[in-house]
């Protein structure tokens, strides 16, 4: 059973639905999602990054927290499921070279629950983008040559096709 859910959430959470703005619009989905941020933003933290191999998730590092009531909570949460689930997915997303952009990640910023990205998460970065460059000029060359040949082929093609409706047209 997961153990109840730290004070400090709690508070923000109830203080967050009891405001005005909750009753309509997206304002009860803000809250959770805020409530969401500050249990499980600090992954980002916990995330090793070296140049050459795959980002890795270590959940010691994750559960290192101060508050204890916090990391009594963290300590039963990354059991579960769900949670290994959205660590496996932001691994793989990071992994593939794609960046996580999305709401969750705009509100970990927006709480300031990280002073910003890891030093191994920004060398990752930028070896990627550097990798990256030199991957499309790779795919860029290699493909050229194949892409000029397919093109002189149908349009040789083409041209026969061409020759041949109107050699058919005449008769």
């Amino acid at each position: 059973a997961l153990p109840i859910l730290p004070s400090d959430v709690v508070s923000l959470m109830k203080l967050r639905l009891k405001k005005q703005c909750v009753v309509t619009g997206d304002g009860m989905a803000r809250a959770f999602l805020r409530a969401q941020a500050l249990l499980f933003g600090t992954y980002r933290e916990a995330l090793i990054c070296t140049p050459g191999e795959p980002v890795i998730f270590c959940e010691e590092s994750f559960l290192n927290h101060k508050s204890s009531s916090m990391k009594q909570f963290l300590q039963n949460a990354v059991h579960l499921q769900l949670f290994k689930e959205f660590i496996d997915g932001r691994l793989l997303k990071l992994n593939s070279g794609a960046g996580v952009i999305d709401v969750f990640e705009q509100e970990i910023d927006n709480c300031g629950l990280c002073s910003g990205p890891s030093k191994s998460y920004l060398l990752w970065v930028e070896n990627v983008k550097k990798g990256g460059g030199a991957l499309i000029d790779t795919v860029k060359n290699k493909t050229s040559p194949a892409v000029k040949n397919m093109y002189r082929y149908a349009k040789g093609h083409a041209k026969m096709g061409l020759k041949e409706m109107r050699s058919r047209l005449k008769h």
